[in-house]
């Protein structure tokens, strides 16, 4: 047995690298959270139902006609980093429903549509 202590080390702190992303707050991110589900809930829902109008997808190869909503969900694109976060958030969502159920009109625009009244549901909003 030692009567000595060891001498520890000096501990250097970890400088975290400078944050490249934007920054948002609470408001800012929930209303651009808002704002892409509102547009992506006017997308799907154009081809939602019997009476759903087809939904033209031009793409690098050949075009695509579609009423399948998940379809018009796996090619949409989106330039802003929160909306791209949101996408595939709902992609997800909507492919676990397609694989689950088989029907991928209903499951994207329901995985939207979810989405934005649990947000609007905890602000209060409608």
């Amino acid at each position: 047995m030692s009567w000595f202590k060891k001498k520890e080390k000096a501990v250097t702190p970890v400088i975290a690298p400078e944050f490249a992303g934007v920054v948002r707050d609470d408001a800012e991110f929930y209303k651009g959270t808002m704002e892409f589900l509102v547009k992506l809930c006017g997308v799907l829902g154009n081809s939602y139902g019997p009476l759903g109008a087809c939904t033209l997808i031009e793409n690098s190869g050949s075009p695509i006609i579609t009423k399948d909503g998940y379809t018009i969900l796996e090619n949409l694109r989106f330039d802003n980093a929160q909306d791209i976060a949101l996408h595939a958030l709902i992609k997800r969502v909507s492919y676990n429903l397609v694989k689950t159920v088989g029907d991928g009109s209903t499951s994207a625009v329901l995985a939207a549509s979810f989405m934005y009244e649990a947000l609007a549901g905890m602000r209060g909003y409608t």
